[in-house]
């Protein structure tokens, strides 16, 4: 049994502010924004995996890793 590794990266304009792991909005309208970040971290972690953000040089980076055994499973759900 192994991982199941994805690797994800996009430029962006200005870095992004993580902190805790957690993506800091430069929105005004703050209560609207991250929806989506949270919905992944909550999807691998009901499969007992594991998501990474760092931004560096102006390059965004998601890594997500779940174990493999999983990919035959029920499909992901989002948080409601």
């Amino acid at each position: 049994n192994g991982f199941l590794s994805i690797r994800l990266q996009n430029s962006v304009k200005e870095d992004v502010k993580i902190k805790g792991n957690n993506l800091i909005t430069s929105k005004k309208d703050k209560g609207n924004h991250g929806i989506g970040s949270r919905n992944v971290i909550h999807c691998i972690n009901q499969y007992n995996g594991q998501v990474k953000y760092s931004c560096e040089n102006h390059v965004f980076e998601c890594q997500i890793i779940i174990p493999d055994t999983l990919l035959n499973q029920k499909p992901f759900t989002a948080v409601e």
